[in-house]
């Protein structure tokens, strides 16, 4: 969690319609970052954005595919000047 960001946790079921990210190093270690976007399934057509966060549960299935970046490191630093945790590329 960081300053920067608003966590606001769901409890009922929500269906995935997208998710986004990348696979990157922090501290040199695996880091994921991943961006999804839910719907609640109500009436109203509610849907919901932001982070996929550690401890997700996932009922069913996700199909998820991953492409691979040759020639490029990427690392997840804090930022000096905002103090957020950025990504940054590295050849």
């Amino acid at each position: 969690m960081d300053r920067y960001r608003i966590y606001t946790p769901k409890k009922e079921p929500l269906e995935l319609l997208s998710l986004s990210g990348n696979i990157s190093r922090k501290d040199g270690q695996i880091h994921f970052h991943c961006h999804i976007t839910v719907s609640s399934g109500l009436d109203d057509g509610r849907a919901y954005g932001g982070h996929l966060i550690e401890g997700c549960e996932i009922f069913s299935f996700c199909e998820v595919i991953i492409a691979e970046i040759t020639g490029l490191e990427m690392e997840r630093n804090i930022d000096p000047e905002t103090g957020a945790l950025e990504l940054y590329f590295e050849p």
